[in-house]
Order: structure tokens, then sequence, then C-alpha cells
């Protein structure tokens, strides 16, 4: 699998009724406008000063943003969500949290 950077990754989400998300995926940013029909909020690199000084405009921060401010419907959901942010370059947090959750697979453990 090919690893996104940090610096052109986009996250797309839905939410239901009561802004919980349903369903989240990590694009590259030259795949957004294919993406953005079925999930219609974004962040990432399509925001201005991604990367930069703001401690949530990078990727662990706005996976805590998302997993605080909206949270997730169930948990299968904020694994799927977790597991997305793994598809980006350097980001060994993901696997820390999988692993500390009991969701890390024999196959994440190779990666």
């Amino acid at each position: 699998m090919s690893m996104i950077p940090a610096g052109k990754m986009i996250v797309l989400w839905d939410t239901n009724d009561k802004q919980q998300i349903t369903k989240l995926a990590i694009e590259h940013i030259s795949h957004q406008p294919a993406s953005t029909h079925a999930l219609p909020n974004s962040a990432g690199s399509c925001n201005m000063g991604w990367l930069e000084e703001n401690p949530i405009d990078n990727p662990i921060g706005l996976f805590s943003y998302l997993a605080t401010s909206c949270g997730f419907i169930d948990r299968q959901t904020a694994m799927h969500a977790l597991r997305q942010f793994g598809k980006v370059e350097g980001q060994s947090w993901v696997k820390e949290i999988l692993k500390r959750s009991g969701e890390l697979d024999e196959d994440d453990e190779d990666e």
C-alpha cells in the first residue's frame, strides 16, 4: 500500500443527526473531487495552515479533535477511522493505539 504524505492528505467524513461520525476516509488531496459527494465534510491539506503551528493542524491533532468534538457512532467506526489515519506517512501513534486497544491484527504488525 502506498502511503499518503501528511502534506497531501485529506480527511473526508459524514455525520448523523447528532453530528457523530458515521463514515471517514483519508485520501490523497488529488482524489478529493471524486470522494466529496458521499463524504461532505473535509479537513487536512485542503485547509490553510495545515502542518503549521496549530496543534490540531496535523494528523494526530485532527484525529483527536474529530474523536472528541464529534465522536464516532460506534467503536467499529472509530477503529476504521484510526486505521485510515494509518495510511498517512509517519503516524506511528496509530499502531500504538491499535495495539493498546487490542485491535492490532498480525497483518498490521508486519507493516
